[in-house]
């Protein structure tokens, strides 16, 4: 598939999803440096905002522009110091786990509004995105044992429904199949 080929309807991420899908050698890539990769875009990104240049990192640093442009261009393998480094250069700070299926990076387009009302809940954005993240699964019950997908034309009693102080049909639900799920129906609580 060409550039060319990519319908003006479409978008890029679209694109290179279905180019590398299948692409062994890109997805064992991916395992090995996509956290620096995705580093780097987030250092890049930083950078950006402060308008710094890799002059001014390297100088905050104590260490010289082609150093920093190593590691952005992935030339080599950068210490754990030089990348804790690299972050404070930009205001920001590093952060490493091994447990990256659970953790979340808030896409940049939502920072702005998590700070905002971070702030005027007067929490860190952190403690803010966490209080969020455990009052929705608070609210969420799983129920076992369906074996169809609810809907509004199920002549079935949804579970959810003996959750919410609204009918069935009103409940918020979580579509479930038998074929491709687990056996659970996850329920919303409405309020």
């Amino acid at each position: 598939m060409e550039i060319t080929d990519l319908p003006k309807t479409g978008k890029i991420n679209d694109y290179f999803e279905d180019l590398t899908k299948d692409n062994v050698e890109f997805q064992e890539y991916t395992k090995k440096w996509g956290a620096l990769s995705n580093f780097i875009l987030d250092f890049e990104h930083l950078k950006g905002i402060k308008n710094l240049t890799q002059k001014d990192i390297a100088q905050k640093m104590g260490t010289t522009q082609s150093a920093i442009s190593r590691v952005v261009r992935m030339k080599g393998k950068p210490s754990y110091d030089i990348l804790r480094k690299m972050s404070l250069a930009v205001g920001g700070e590093l952060f490493i786990t091994p447990m990256s299926e659970q953790s979340l990076t808030l896409p940049y387009d939502l920072h702005e509004k998590v700070n905002t009302i971070a702030k005027l809940n007067n929490e860190t954005a952190n403690e803010f995105l966490l209080g969020l993240i455990r009052k929705e699964l608070d609210n969420t019950t799983l129920w076992g044992g369906i074996n169809s997908t609810f809907n509004n034309n199920d002549d079935l009693q949804h579970p959810c429904s003996k959750y919410s102080s609204t009918s069935s049909e009103e409940s918020e639900k979580i579509p479930f199949s038998a074929n491709h799920g687990s056996g659970l129906v996850a329920c919303r609580a409405t309020t």
